[in-house]
């Protein structure tokens, strides 16, 4: 049986946003990255989407018109991977330094859990959850604010 999300908008785009505490030069570059997932075929908990991609393309395009944000990456369905956003200390093959927390600013549009325990892939590398205690974002040099 699919699980059903409440408000579609909420339970499908969750954005990370960060912000520099120190001071940063005005010369400095900032980086972002974005993942997406419309396929959730080989995830039993949930429905495939269809915009969530447009979703992503959105936010990670749209700070091209700054000089200062760079995009790094945008992944989407088989490409966008819990492990990007686990942090290596936790249980699994979590590697968030060499992508996410290594973003100034990190967006995910996909499915969430209805309990608010975190977000949901269509692909099991290594899990098809990434549950909020897996996630330490701010311990890396870029993202300081999830």
């Amino acid at each position: 049986m699919k699980r059903k999300t409440g408000l579609r908008a909420l339970s499908t785009l969750l954005a990370v946003m960060l912000v520099s505490v120190v001071a940063v030069p005005a010369s400095a570059y900032y980086y972002c990255c974005a993942e997406w997932v419309n396929d959730y075929s080989n995830n039993p908990d949930f429905e495939n989407f269809d915009k969530n991609d447009e979703n992503a393309q959105g936010f990670y395009y749209q700070p091209g018109g700054d000089s200062s944000w760079w995009g790094d990456f945008i992944y989407g369905n088989g490409q966008a991977l819990e492990r990007h956003w686990k942090d290596p200390s936790k249980s699994g093959n979590g590697i968030d330094y060499i992508y996410t927390d290594d973003m100034h600013f990190a967006f995910f549009s996909g499915h969430g859990y209805n309990d608010g325990s975190g977000f949901a892939f269509g692909t099991s590398q290594d899990d098809f959850k990434l549950h909020y205690n897996d996630a330490l974002w701010g311990n890396a040099d870029e993202l300081d604010y999830p």
